[in-house]
Formats: structure tokens, C-alpha cells, sequence
């Protein structure tokens, strides 16, 4: 269950959370030195450019945009960035601060620090941020559903969504991984927890990829990886991302999906895989992605209020268990 620590600063499982798929404890892992590949720089033009269903589009943020068959959104093709939180960081004083620490498992970040994941962010935050990059932009930006994020991730035939369908009924695919079908990930399928996580920043009670090495102890920056069939980055590891539903009808938790560096086991690789927890609470191995709606503009209400206190941290639900 989640508690007995602070999830802002340990990585460990154990203080993760609620889990969607199957029951159990977490195993994770541990990982190394820089990649070999450097992530895809993209333009920032001076102003943005119009949404484009065929060709996508780039903001003035520099994060670039592209169609998604079978949805009607425009997915960036990488996770927010430490650079794209800061420049909403600038521009809104009183935030939560816990952003800007970078450091995991003692291993802290010398080269790219802008181009990694923005981490230690909240449902709740991404909202806002999203609220603020609408109105600065004129389009209306939001987090992807869970549907949506199925489709991006290829999965989506399989995931038969009915208007009672919640994250935690949907069917969930047992054979398919962001990177294809076969068991252990080929090398350079994404940040997980690996050999290079064991030698530089090593957690007794976590485990690794033995034989894999990724090249990141803990986030790498975005991009780093072969995108998918969609032109998109980091759909498998790196850092879980937040999606904008409630997980189940009890509507006490939001939905997280993608895996991310600090695990290792084959159940929780999968592209079906979710997390849940509590709008309001922060992880170290959590960040979000953020999708835009063609022809649109904001929409004038707010992004919700924060809980009054802190919330406390929700207790794990394996698959089949209480909402």
C-alpha cells in the first residue's frame, strides 16, 4: 500500500501507487550512464503554428504535435518536459516546488537537465498546466483518456470501451508491450530499470533487467528512444503519465499509464498495465503527457481547486478488487 514514506523521495514500489493490473507486490529495479543517442531537438518558432490533422503541428513551447488514427486528438510526441514546466513555473508564482528536484536514488542529473521529464508532478498540477498552456496558446490543450492513450499505444482494438467502461473494467491486452510482443525488451526499447539503474544508482529492495542496459540510471531525456508507429516517444518507460480519467466509478483516484524507469518485471511492462492514485499526490516516477483538440479554444473554466490538505496516499486495489 501506499504510506510509510514519502513518494517524492523513494522510488520504491512499495510506496506506490494503487495498482491496476494484477495483484502483488511491485518489483522494481535500478539503472546507469547517458545514452548513446542523443533525443530529436525540436524548433521553437515564434509563434505557434495552426493544428494540422495531417501534418501536426509545433507550439511555441517547442513541443511538437501529431494526429493519432482513431482518436481526435493531436498527442505530443514526447512527455512534458522540465523546460515546458518551468516556463509555466515562471509565469505562475506559489506552485508546488517539489518539480524542480531532480536528484533520484542519490544519482542527480549533469548534462540535458530541460530535456528530461518534468517529475513530482500531480494530476492536479498537470491540469493547471495544461489550463495555462490553453489560454497562453488560444487551443485547448488536456491530458489524454485512458481510451485515447490505448489507441496511441497500439492496443486500442482490443480494449472494448462501452459508456460503462471504466480503467479498471476495461479488458487488459496480457501479450502486447510498447515495443512488440517478445519477452525480455529488446535493446533500446525504452527507459526501464536496468543494468545502468543497478551500477549508478542501486536500491537494495528494487530489481533490474538483467542483461539490459538503456544507458539511464533514472530519466532519460525525451526522445531518446525509436518512436512508435505514431511518430511517438517514451509510450514504455521513462515515467508514468497521467490520463484524465478516474480510474473507477468510485471516483476517488486518477489513472496513470506507460510504466517507467524504475521497473523491471514483465507484468507491469505491458502496454495495458495501469497505476492509480489520488489527484493531489506527487511521485518521483510520475509526469504526464498532454494531447490537443484540433479547431478548438479554451474553455474558460479553471483548472480544479486543490484538495484543502494534502492528500493521503490511496491504498492499493489489485485488478478485481474495491473501486
Amino acid at each position: 500500500m501506499l504510506g510509510g514514506g514519502s513518494p517524492e523521495t523513494s522510488a520504491d514500489h512499495s510506496q506506490a501507487p494503487a495498482i491496476l493490473s494484477k495483484p502483488g507486490n511491485l518489483t522494481t529495479s535500478t539503472a546507469g550512464s547517458p545514452s548513446a543517442s542523443a533525443p530529436e531537438s525540436l524548433p521553437v518558432p515564434s509563434k505557434p503554428s495552426t493544428p494540422s490533422p495531417k501534418d501536426g503541428f509545433t507550439n511555441t513551447l517547442g513541443m511538437k504535435f501529431l494526429p493519432v488514427p482513431g482518436t481526435e486528438v493531436m498527442f505530443c510526441i514526447h512527455e512534458a518536459r522540465y523546460s515546458d514546466y518551468a516556463a509555466y513555473a515562471a509565469e505562475s508564482p506559489g506552485i508546488d516546488g517539489r518539480w524542480k528536484d531532480q536528484t533520484l536514488g542519490g544519482y542527480a542529473l549533469t548534462e540535458n537537465k530541460e530535456n528530461h521529464p518534468v517529475i513530482k508532478v500531480s494530476w492536479e498540477d498537470a491540469q493547471k498546466f495544461c489550463a495555462w498552456l490553453s489560454q497562453k496558446e488560444g487551443k485547448l490543450y488536456r491530458l489524454p483518456t485512458d481510451q485515447e492513450w490505448g489507441v496511441a499505444v497500439g492496443i486500442g482494438r482490443d480494449e472494448k470501451w462501452t459508456k460503462d467502461t471504466t480503467p479498471n473494467s476495461v479488458f487488459k491486452n496480457q501479450t502486447d508491450f510498447p515495443w512488440g510482443d517478445k519477452w525480455p525488451p529488446p535493446k533500446g526499447s525504452g527507459n526501464y530499470s536496468d543494468e545502468s539503474r543497478k551500477a549508478k544508482a542501486p536500491t537494495d529492495k528494487l530489481q533490474y533487467l538483467e542483461g539490459y542496459d538503456d544507458g539511464f540510471p533514472t530519466t532519460a531525456p525525451v526522445m531518446s528512444f525509436k518512436p512508435n508507429k505514431f511518430g511517438l516517444y517514451d509510450m514504455g518507460g521513462n515515467v508514468w503519465e497521467w490520463c484524465e480519467d478516474w480510474y473507477a466509478k468510485g471516483q476517488k483516484d486518477r489513472v496513470m499509464r506507460g510504466s517507467s524507469w524504475d521497473l523491471s518485471d514483465r507484468d507491469r511492462l505491458l502496454s495495458s498495465y495501469r497505476i492509480h492514485s489520488t489527484p493531489g499526490y506527487r511521485f518521483n516516477y510520475v509526469g504526464f503527457r498532454v494531447v490537443v483538440v484540433p479547431g478548438s479554444a479554451p474553455k474558460s473554466a479553471t483548472a480544479p481547486a486543490p484538495n484543502k490538505a494534502e492528500p493521503k496516499p490511496a491504498m492499493v486495489a489489485a485488478s478485481g478488487g474495491k473501486p
